[in-house]
């Protein structure tokens, strides 16, 4: 199962870099454009996703029975909020993947200054007290949303990685653990940066 993760990981790894690396800027904005429809919706619901979303997808995380796999939901998820974080800015100058900003780390640059605490305290836990994908989807997208008006990145493969294991009961207990850690971390050094 640990291997799932891992191929989940590099999997949104490449399609992003595909995305990024398209040299028409109207082929990219079309996709983006396309992933974003596909927020929310289970895997399967939204055809128009399936080529960008599936090709190349390996073969040991395809759904055999046609209700989608923990890994398909994670990787649709976090590519289409890619999208959505992604909208309205230059994929080539403003990427808004970066390596090592995980979900805790970017949650908590939303605190600029220390009144506005509460009210991204209270968005974060919303994801984190999530039961299922569906509903850490939904907050996750206005967690997002958020960032993208701060332009905070988020390491989308390692948000695909965890949403997979978010969804597993021993899974999910971690990847609350490891983002409240990523969100509480060195409190008083991000407030004071602002």
């Amino acid at each position: 199962m640990s291997d799932q993760g891992l191929l989940i990981q590099n999997y949104v790894s490449k399609r992003i870099a595909a995305l990024l690396r398209e040299g028409n800027d109207a082929n990219i904005s079309r996709e983006l454009a396309i992933l974003r429809r596909g927020v929310g919706k289970a895997p399967g619901e939204y055809p128009e996703i399936f080529g960008i979303l599936f090709d190349s997808f390996p073969e040991e995380l395809m759904s055999k029975n046609g209700q989608p796999t923990k890994a398909e939901w994670a990787v649709s998820t976090a590519l289409c909020l890619f999208a959505v974080h992604q909208q309205g800015m230059d994929p080539h100058t403003q990427p808004m993947n970066r390596k090592g900003a995980t979900f805790g780390k970017s949650a908590r640059k939303l605190v600029a200054k220390e009144d506005e605490m509460e009210s991204v305290r209270r968005h974060f836990n919303q994801v984190l007290s999530s039961q299922d994908i569906r509903g850490c989807t939904h907050y996750l997208r206005n967690i997002v949303q958020m960032m993208k008006t701060k332009q905070i990145p988020i390491d989308y493969p390692q948000l695909a990685k965890d949403l997979y294991w978010f969804q597993c009961q021993e899974g999910r207990f971690q990847v609350r653990l490891l983002w409240g850690q990523d969100f509480y971390r060195n409190q008083s050094v991000n407030t004071e940066e602002a």
